[in-house]
């Protein structure tokens, strides 16, 4: 039987079933490799960023997590605490590691993700609607909310994503001066 080129077995494949892969399988990617799995998420354009919304929130709160389980003591190498067990246990790793806790300066790649979706022209036959629009929108103002840069990156968000309000209607209305009687 002769091997099928990778041309004839794509051609072979609809791209329903494609995408449908890329859906079954974003949580596991985004947990080993989130980095890589958004720059392919980014390249295809016809993928439906709502359907990724699961994966995504589960990235975020393993990645929120790592730094507790540090705080209890439990990264690095031969972490023994309640924690770090319970650590292993959710992670997938072998007995004695423990995943680290996410450096403060590392990418969010899910925010990466998001941002990309809010900034990206719509494609020819991607199903985006106004209500995966405000999915994405509202997941993303909670990622910068929960951000610990003392809100840094919700301000600079909402002032990207907010309309311009002209200079009088942001003055707090005044009471008129009680009547004499």
């Amino acid at each position: 039987m002769a091997a099928l080129t990778r041309s004839a077995a794509a051609s072979r494949c609809p791209r329903r079933q494609v995408q449908g892969l890329f859906y079954r399988y974003s949580g596991p990617l985004m947990a080993s490799v989130p980095g890589p799995t958004v720059v392919v998420w980014k390249r295809k354009p016809l993928l439906d960023a709502t359907e990724l919304i699961p994966a995504l929130v589960a990235y975020a709160q393993k990645r929120d997590a790592a730094p507790v389980a540090a705080a209890a003591g439990g990264a690095g190498l031969g972490g023994h605490s309640a924690t770090a067990a319970a650590a292993r246990r959710g992670s997938g790793l072998a007995p004695g590691l423990v995943a680290a806790a996410a450096p403060a300066t590392e990418r969010h790649h899910a925010v990466e993700f998001l941002e990309h979706c809010l900034s990206r022209p719509p494609a020819q036959g991607a199903p985006r609607s106004g209500g995966a629009d405000r999915a994405i929108y509202n997941y993303l103002l909670l990622l910068h909310a929960q951000a610990r840069d003392n809100g840094a990156a919700l301000l600079r968000f909402l002032d990207a994503h907010l309309p311009a309000v002209p200079a009088a209607a942001n003055a707090a209305p005044t009471a008129a001066p009680p009547k004499p009687r």
